[in-house]
């Protein structure tokens, strides 16, 4: 990822939106979802739950 023009470094949200867009990527070349994580309580976190996540913060970040 590079640094955008204008901008010393990256913050923590141009790193969160690079990550949602590169998960949103992988997912639409998918066939099946992707497993990121298997939780203690039997649910497999994908890719897309990692979206709907992410998206759910930068919606609470905007307001």
């Amino acid at each position: 990822m590079n640094v955008p023009p204008g901008k010393s470094h990256l913050t923590a949200l141009d790193i969160l939106i690079e990550l949602r867009c590169w998960l949103a990527d992988n997912v639409q070349m998918q066939a099946a979802p992707a497993i990121v994580a298997h939780l203690p309580n039997g649910y497999r976190l994908t890719q897309a739950d990692c979206i709907e996540a992410i998206d759910a913060l930068l919606h609470q970040l905007r307001h």
